[in-house]
């Protein structure tokens, strides 16, 4: 009788799987074992590891160097901008108080944001720290932000103030090793939010006796007080639940990324053998020619290290060129091993792996390389609204972890300070605090289209002036109050001026950039007759 195999629950196993992934007995499959862990036993043991690979890379590889520069410049741009937003009806009030309050609050954080003092080491300022988080979540799986009150430094306006921080400080305590409530360097309480950050007072791989003494003494930074307000901004892009770290960007790439780097430097390298003039001497003599020729096998030894001797002389401190002549060995041939690659197939064969990289990070091969030389009009569009959608994803986590809260913090001290009227404001937080942020434009491929097609968008409704504007990275309320100043400006010179009546309107149209309505008087041309005085035709 044929014995029958049990599985652990003594039921009898099953020959074939259901799923061919699934199966243990498949040649393709069979030596496929990985393990199931939580997000942090995948992700934590292996952090340190990844983090200073891909750093590597980024020192060493010019398209991961290249690539958090194009997210920055996509996803912020020169400036993160504020629109506030607040919920009016939410509080009671009316359309002109929320224009009137947001101006005034816009106005303020301006003069904040730009300012080196928002930065508590006077370095960079608001949307400098925003790329920095953004190059965090890119290298190192996320970014550090710890706000701090120094309402005393001189020449600062306000207290409220930022300092990043590297996130590989981020640790446990004495290096202790992670457990339920201690995981990377975060402390959770009972529901699985986070308690306190352990900050190490000095980075691990300050190798050089910078502030080797503060290495193994940790700060603990409270979430939040006891009454709300954040302490810590830790910005990270959750994928799991129960996640407390994540990896880097290109975490999936590194070994594409590495065998990428050493075939392109073997290529390099073959490349500029084949440029050299290099050369061997083969002997083609067999023993009975030798024989023949020499006396006996000492001779011939003889006679070949004086040539060889003849050889380095001729060529010691010498330049190869065309006209000089090497003598050869009798029996001897000269000759050259040049390599055929790089191939045909090289340029294709490097193509591919560098798309593979550019999905990996969600970007496209063209922005990737900033190569769009063999791409039309249409496929050009279609791989920058992909591109676009990925910028915009990138965007909305940079407002959620890092733009909005520090905002909030920077409002309640403005509050408090009564520099901005808010009242309830604590118990109407979410009401006051509501924003719209507007970063990069998104930018033209063909600008005669596109404008046109911005212009049938807002003609059938199915757009707004502030979400054509907010596209281009431009506050709309600023355009329409520039359009406005111009075009004022237009009127104004035109009325001072001795133009002809008849010329006035088509003049004005010209200059204030209007489009000229249909019937207007616009074919007149001005005569030499009738030229006014100080008027070129």
């Amino acid at each position: 009788m044929m014995q029958q195999l049990l599985d652990h629950r003594g039921r009898p196993m099953m020959s074939h799987t259901a799923h061919h992934g699934a199966s243990y007995t498949a040649s393709d499959m069979v030596k496929w074992m990985p393990g199931i862990g939580s997000a942090d036993a995948d992700i934590l043991p292996d952090l340190e590891t990844l983090i200073a690979r891909q750093r590597d890379l980024e020192r060493n590889n010019p398209v991961a160097s290249a690539t958090p520069q194009t997210l920055v410049d996509n996803i912020i741009g020169p400036v993160l901008k504020l629109s506030s937003t607040p919920d009016w009806k939410a509080l009671g009030k009316d359309k002109e108080w929320a224009r009137e309050w947001s101006s005034n609050v816009e106005r303020r954080w301006k003069s904040y944001s730009t300012n080196l003092f928002f930065d508590s080491e006077h370095q960079v300022d608001f949307s400098d720290m925003a790329g920095l988080a953004v190059r965090g979540r890119y290298s190192n799986g996320g970014a550090m932000v710890i706000p701090k009150w120094l309402p005393s430094r001189p020449g600062a306006n306000w207290g409220t103030c930022f300092q990043s921080v590297e996130i590989d400080r981020l640790s446990n305590p004495n290096d202790r090793p992670d457990t339920d409530r201690m995981r990377g360097g975060i402390e959770y309480d009972e529901n699985g939010a986070p308690l306190r950050y352990w900050i190490r007072n000095s980075h691990p791989g300050d190798c050089y006796g910078f502030s080797t003494r503060n290495r193994y003494e940790w700060t603990p930074v409270v979430a939040t007080t006891e009454w709300g307000r954040r302490v810590a901004l830790h910005c990270f892009h959750k994928t799991r639940s129960g996640q407390s770290r994540a990896v880097p960007a290109l975490t999936s790439m590194l070994s594409e990324f590495k065998s990428m780097a050493r075939l392109r430097q073997a290529t390099l390298q073959t490349a500029v053998a084949n440029a050299l003039v290099a050369f061997f001497f083969e002997t083609q003599m067999d023993p009975d020619s030798i024989a023949s020729m020499f006396a006996d096998s000492d001779q011939f030894l003889d006679s070949r290290k004086t040539h060889g001797q003849q050889i380095r002389g001729l060529l010691r401190g010498a330049n190869m060129d065309e006209n000089m002549i090497v003598p050869v060995h009798p029996g001897d041939r000269v000759t050259s091993p040049l390599s055929t690659r790089p191939g045909s197939e090289y340029g294709p064969f490097m193509e591919n792996i560098m798309r593979h990289i550019g999905a990996g990070v969600g970007l496209s091969y063209e922005t990737t390389l900033r190569d769009f030389s063999r791409t039309n009009y249409s496929s050009a569009r279609a791989a920058l609204l992909l591109d676009w959608k990925t910028f915009m994803g990138w965007r909305k986590w940079l407002v959620t972890y890092f733009a909005q809260p520090v905002y909030c913090l920077w409002l309640e001290e403005a509050v408090n300070r009564n520099i901005v009227e808010a009242p309830d404001f604590y118990e109407n937080l979410d009401a006051y605090t509501m924003t719209k942020w507007t970063g990069a434009g998104r930018g033209f491929i063909d600008p005669t289209k596109e404008t046109q097609a911005s212009r049938d968008r807002l003609n059938s409704g199915t757009s707004t002036l502030e979400n054509e504007h907010a596209e281009q990275g431009r506050d709309y309320q600023e355009q329409m109050e520039q359009r406005l100043v111009e075009i004022q400006e237009a009127a104004d010179l035109i009325n001072g001026s001795s133009l002809p009546e008849k010329y006035r309107d088509a003049a004005f149209y010209v200059l204030a950039g209007l489009e000229m309505p249909k019937g207007a008087a616009r074919s007149a041309v001005v005569t030499p007759d009738d030229e006014p005085e100080g008027v070129a035709a």
